[in-house]
């Protein structure tokens, strides 16, 4: 689970581990609703969010509690690992008031706490991410509905945390200039993706079919995808998962199409969801350090001292991705807050050297200098 990444709130430290015997805790709490399911599931959210509070400091839960409530909602139930019913009663205007005995599992609710600072030390939420769909042999064309879904819905999954996702536009602009390339089209994606300056990209292709039943019949999808880093063609992580939408067997063509839409956006969720966790494992490893240098247009002696005075100069961690055509591309890891703490402590370093450089751009987690105009 890791929808607590939603939360926006400050977690005050966390134990690394907890003994089994302490892994749940004991909450009585109470919800309400027009129906029992609803009342059940507003109490279980109440019950985690009283387990919040324990961990989160009183001042920013009371300035940040419409963010805790709207959001906990759909990671709660999968928080609490049994219940008890002391009490249920309907009011006079037929409103549930139903009042449990839940068990939390505290490792659960940890762990996501835990996620929730990689999350806000990576800064996550400004990585420009590409979602963009691949045919393959068994899938719909691009233009097909349940396409259209399943963009859709993984676009929404990653703008609701806050990431900054390319628009149709840019993705559409992508797929025509693929169309021309019959050698290597991922490579050549990758390439495309970087040049746009997506700092994470996401390719997918789609499967589904519909099986008959009496009285019902069922659409299932597919989606396979692949999560890549443009800046240096690493493949982070692969997914692949399925879903399903029950349909009657009287619907229409139209009714069809719209469950399978259903299905395609249904697993695009999943799908998400799954590689949001893989994003998060990898930054946590790389930790909210990782940052691209870029130095265009530069003679081979100064990509020769840029290289060496920052390897040797403040940034002992770091990978040369490319020198090429005047050209260099460093991976670097560092403290800086900023991309602007950064570029001050490059300009810095370099300053000795000799070497004269201005910003082309600075943007993400990505600088590009260009050689001064003497």
């Amino acid at each position: 689970m890791f929808f607590s990444l939603l939360l926006g709130v400050l977690f005050l430290g966390v134990p690394q581990s907890l003994p089994a015997q302490q892994d749940e805790s004991r909450v009585e709490a109470s919800g309400m609703g027009n129906t029992d399911d609803v009342a059940l599931k507003d109490a279980m959210r109440n019950a985690v969010e009283q387990f919040l509070g324990v961990l989160v400091d009183s001042k920013t839960m009371a300035e940040n509690f419409q963010i805790v409530s709207d959001k906990i909602l759909t990671a709660s139930q999968g928080y609490v690992t049994d219940y008890e019913i002391i009490s249920q009663s309907r009011d006079a205007d037929g409103m549930v008031n139903m009042r449990i005995k839940a068990r939390v599992q505290k490792t659960a609710v940890l762990d996501d706490v835990r996620s929730l600072k990689i999350f806000q030390s990576t800064k996550l939420d400004n990585k420009r991410l590409m979602v963009i769909y691949s045919q393959d042999t068994e899938g719909p064309p691009e233009s097909d509905p349940s396409v259209s879904s399943a963009q859709t819905a993984a676009n929404d999954f990653f703008l609701k945390k806050r990431f900054r996702v390319f628009d149709e536009t840019v993705v559409r602009e992508i797929n025509q200039e693929l169309s021309q390339y019959q050698t290597d089209p991922e490579a050549r994606l990758i390439q495309l993706a970087k040049g746009r300056g997506a700092e994470l990209l996401i390719k997918f292709n789609l499967s589904y079919y519909i099986k008959p039943g009496d009285p019902f019949y069922i659409a299932y999808s597919r989606m396979q995808s692949k999560l890549f880093d443009p800046t240096t063609g690493r493949l982070l992580a692969t997914s692949e998962n399925r879903s399903k939408q029950v349909f009657s067997q009287n619907t229409t063509v139209a009714g069809a199409e719209d469950a399978v839409a259903k299905a395609s956006a249904k697993v695009a969720q999943d799908n998400s969801q799954s590689l949001l966790e893989n994003i998060v494992d990898f930054f946590s490893v790389t930790g909210a350090k990782e940052f691209f240098l870029v130095f265009q247009d530069f003679p081979e002696g100064d990509l020769e001292k840029i290289s060496s005075t920052i390897q040797n100069g403040g940034f002992p961690q770091f990978r040369e991705l490319s020198l090429q055509a005047g050209t260099l591309e460093l991976e670097i890891f560092d403290d800086a807050q900023t991309i602007s703490d950064l570029r001050k402590k490059v300009k810095q370093i370099l300053r000795g050297t000799g070497v004269e450089l201005e910003t082309l751009e600075s943007s993400g987690n990505r600088l590009i200098f260009k050689r001064a105009k003497s």
